[in-house]
């Protein structure tokens, strides 16, 4: 594996605003990857299979900063072009399960979106009253999207970038809100996990009987609205 990175990190304005960039290259050869493939029986094997030469290369970027006492926002993203540069005699998705082998070169690899971004943030601010112990008690509220392209799912051990194994794009955002005591002896929190109740897929990959598809996609459906109070104390 040759591994190659450049990158800067800076501050601003007091270090109210830190600021990291990184750009990368891998050439990673005789890459280890799994792989899936119907048998004439019906059942799926999984075995290990070697790409000559895989690459994976692009960039990070991630901001933090403190506009003001008490909010701290931050913003990611990275762009990630990860694909086999060499893989000629690859074992074949399952809609071409007929053919002995299929050339993957230049295919990306599966479970690596090409684009990934986050942002968030939390503001918080002394609430002006004490706990039975005498604490100050903070009070604060905050909310985080993320967000990530289509991606090849790459589930049940199919590497084998199937179309019916890409997972659409999609966002989640999570909230919350709660008090805790100024010096994080204890917390209480209200959070929301998918507050816009997005429809996603965690992995998707169709159903294998004989020698091809069976007609089915089966999958794993990400978390629906999700919501709760987490307690932390420490002792």
């Amino acid at each position: 594996t040759d591994n190659y990175e450049v990158g800067v990190k800076s501050t601003f304005f007091d270090q109210r605003l830190l600021a990291n960039f990184a750009a990368f290259w891998t050439d990673d050869w005789n890459y280890i990857t799994n792989v899936a493939a119907p048998t004439s029986g019906g059942a799926v094997i999984t075995y290990i299979a070697n790409a000559p030469h895989v690459i994976s290369r692009g960039f990070e970027l991630d901001l933090r900063a403190q506009p003001i006492e008490g909010l701290n926002v931050y913003g990611s993203g990275a762009f990630l072009d990860a694909f086999y540069a060499s893989f000629p005699s690859a074992p074949c998705p399952f809609e071409k399960s007929y053919l002995p082998t299929c050339d993957f070169s230049g295919s990306r690899i599966a479970s690596t979106p090409r684009w990934a971004f986050a942002v968030g943030g939390e503001y918080s601010r002394p609430l002006g009253i004490t706990d039975p112990f005498e604490k100050p008690i903070v009070g604060f509220f905050g909310a985080d999207y993320t967000w990530q392209s289509s991606v090849f799912s790459g589930s049940f051990g199919d590497n084998s970038n199937s179309a019916y194994s890409v997972i659409p794009a999609y966002g989640l955002l999570d909230v919350h809100a709660g008090v805790k005591a100024e010096d994080e002896s204890w917390n209480l929190t209200g959070w929301i996990h998918n507050a816009l109740n997005q429809h996603y897929f965690r992995t998707l990959a169709p159903v294998v009987f004989g020698l091809g598809p069976a007609g089915l996609v089966a999958g794993y459906v990400g978390d629906p609205l999700i919501g709760g109070f987490t307690f932390k104390i420490k002792l």
